[in-house]
């Protein structure tokens, strides 16, 4: 059996190319969510691309206030750098914006290493040894979209370095290496819609669900193909429960 899969092709995960067509498309629509979801979190929108439709991105009106960037003796590279301080006061904004408590933070490989290298961030973990902090500063063996570095205060922080293959099989990351994220998951309220997928086989009546599936043989009969499709759009219902910098 050949695998056809529509529009989500630049989201396959490594190494997965050689499973059954059902399994390879399943990852694939979930990378696919995984990757506007990412896109969500950092840009506040989310663009939807199709090679037979004109490009689109979907503003969710997050606030203005919600989103830097560092430079300067600001960035998280010098050693005048607080980010302890930009936590607290970034956790601040998603408050007064609204009325959430930010305590789940996301970091890149880069702004992690920027983080746990930082001499205030060291110090505390120094005066901290056998109290409530569990930051791990070392690396993990810990596998999947997300890895768990413990929890530093009132926050839980998490690292993302998950990769994907494009359609040219590039690498891509889902997380900016420099970016560091802090939302209220829950507040968020983050939900996914489908649109519906159009095919002769229907009688060209739109088909809603998660994903459409047409098996079909190629003409000389030696040959049968797997077909599926699927239009998924990522929202949040508070998108001001999300905070996004780059460090």
């Amino acid at each position: 059996m050949r695998c056809v899969f529509d529009d989500a092709a630049e989201v396959e995960k490594p190494g997965t190319s050689g499973t059954s067509c059902p399994a390879q498309h399943e990852d694939r629509r979930i990378r696919f969510i995984e990757k506007m979801t990412a896109e969500m979190i950092t840009t506040g929108t989310v663009t939807l691309t199709s090679p037979r439709y004109p490009t689109r991105t979907l503003n969710f009106g997050r606030d203005a206030s919600l989103m830097v960037a560092l430079a300067g003796s600001t960035a998280w590279a010098e050693t005048t750098a607080k980010p302890l301080q930009n936590l607290e006061d970034w956790s601040g904004r998603i408050t007064d914006a609204s009325g959430e408590a930010g305590t789940t933070v996301i970091m890149g490989r880069n702004s992690w290493r920027k983080f746990s290298a930082n001499p205030e961030v060291r110090e505390i973990l120094d005066l901290r040894r056998g109290t409530g902090t569990t930051l791990n500063i070392d690396p993990t063996s810990q596998t999947g979209t997300l890895r768990a570095r413990g929890q530093f205060g009132e926050f839980d922080i998490w690292t993302s370095t998950e990769t994907y293959k494009d359609a040219a099989g590039t690498r891509q990351r889902f997380f900016p290496d420099d970016g560091v994220s802090i939302s209220s998951p829950e507040a968020v309220m983050a939900k996914v819609a489908y649109g519906a997928i159009i095919h002769t086989e229907t009688m060209n009546e739109p088909v809603a669900g998660e994903m459409f599936h047409h098996l079909y043989k190629t003409p000389d009969g030696k040959f049968e193909n797997m077909y599926s499709a699927t239009a998924p759009i990522t929202f949040p219902m508070r998108p001001d429960a999300t905070f996004f910098a780059t460090v």
